[in-house]
């Protein structure tokens, strides 16, 4: 981690103290021009997605946003609860297939 977060600190992203006491613990913290960096690059993405989802209609965003509601919803129970087996496809084991 330290690896990591040094060059955030030289860069002067990023302000790191030691806890009292045990020198393992570490508070991390933006700085004024990592904060404004951070915005920076929120507002990027933002505007990317703007883009990105130009190509829909507006019935196409809700529908994609529901799907995908729905796949954080599946991915939080686990995977058992992904899909179950009663409702998984069923392969064909005819001959020739």
């Amino acid at each position: 981690m330290s690896a990591r977060l040094g060059p955030l600190e030289e860069a002067g992203l990023i302000s790191r103290t030691h806890q009292s006491g045990d020198r393992r613990r570490v508070r991390v913290r933006l700085t004024e021009a990592g904060n404004a960096v951070f915005e920076q690059h929120v507002a990027s993405e933002e505007a990317g997605d703007v883009a990105l989802l130009a190509a829909l209609s507006a019935a196409e965003r809700q529908t994609l946003a529901e799907l995908l509601r729905k796949l954080v919803v599946a991915a939080e129970s686990g995977p058992d609860a992904a899909v179950p087996a009663s409702s998984a496809p069923k392969r064909s084991r005819s001959a020739g297939s």
